[in-house]
C-alpha cells in the first residue's frame, strides 16, 4: 500500500530536523571560595565557548581562556576571586 506523498514529506522533514536540532548543554556552574585577610570569600565560576565567567555577591569578572587548554579554570577562579575580594575590602 502507497502511502500518501504529503505524509511521506513530513516524516521524512521530521527525520531532518531531529538530526540536525542539537542538544542544548546545561552550564556546569562550579563553586569557589577563596580566604583573605581572614574571611572566606564565596563565588562561582563556568566556561562557556572558552570564557572563564567568575561571579560573586561583591562583583563579576571574565576573561578569555587559552587555546592551548594548558590553563585550570579552577586555579583561574580562584585567582580572580581572590582580586575581587581584595578590591571589595
Amino acid at each position: 500500500m502507497k502511502q500518501p506523498e504529503s505524509v511521506v514529506m513530513k516524516a521524512e522533514d521530521v527525520a531532518k530536523t531531529t538530526l540536525a536540532a542539537k542538544p542544548k548543554r546545561r552550564l556546569q556552574v562550579h563553586s569557589v571560595q577563596v580566604d583573605y585577610a581572614g574571611t572566606t570569600y564565596h563565588g562561582t565560576y563556568a566556561v562557556e565557548s572558552g570564557i572563564l565567567m567568575v561571579r560573586s555577591s561583591f562583583g563579576s569578572r571574565s576573561t578569555q581562556l587559552g587555546m592551548t587548554g594548558s590553563v585550570n579554570p579552577a586555579g583561574l577562579a580562584k585567582q580572580i576571586l581572590h582580586e575581587l575580594a581584595t578590591q571589595e575590602s
